[in-house]
């Protein structure tokens, strides 16, 4: 009888809204925007091209192993060859902007 009363008084108040309004970040505002960036697969080559000069890029695999690092490349494109057996990569690039783009990509 005790566990029914407390869960009779428990469950209403669980189920209510916050009073509080959760901000919405950055990235859920830009879900829609496009990146200046495309990916393209080749195979186990990989073509990053982007709208302006890239400064700095950063590959590693799903498992944590640093696959590509590169600075100061200063193009607009970027070409490398995987040569890590695993499907899943994560991208790490900074354009000459300063801004900062992370996307997660297969081959």
């Amino acid at each position: 009888m005790i566990l029914v009363l407390v869960m009779a008084f428990c469950l209403p108040l669980m189920a209510q809204k916050s009073s509080r309004a959760m901000p919405v970040s950055f990235t859920e505002q830009n879900t829609n925007a496009k990146p200046p960036y495309q990916i393209y697969t080749n195979g186990r080559q990989i073509t990053i091209k982007c709208t302006t000069n890239l400064k700095q890029l950063m590959v590693w695999s799903a498992s944590g192993h640093r696959v590509v690092e590169q600075k100061d490349i200063d193009k607009d494109s970027y070409v490398f060859r995987l040569e890590v057996n695993e499907k899943v990569f994560f991208l790490r690039l900074q354009l000459a902007n300063g801004k900062v783009y992370t996307q997660k990509f297969g081959i």
